[in-house]
């Protein structure tokens, strides 16, 4: 899930699963980000550098009970 330029945005109560490297991608500011599930599922590429649950790219932002 990808987040950009959302200010003030809400997203709760997801549940996001595959095999990705970033679950929730936030590049946006004030927002509220909680209660989320994100499962990563699968073998990861070769090339892969990384699994992120969330990343948090923007300014305050609150990220609160998610489970990752």
């Amino acid at each position: 899930m990808l987040i950009l330029n959302a200010d003030a945005v809400k997203v709760s109560q997801n549940n996001i699963q595959g095999n990705s490297d970033v679950g929730i991608l936030i590049f946006s500011d004030g927002g509220i980000f909680k209660n989320n599930k994100v499962f990563d599922k699968g073998i990861d590429h070769p090339n892969s550098c990384c699994d992120v649950g969330i990343w948090d790219g923007g300014d305050d932002n609150t990220v609160t009970n998610n489970k990752v």
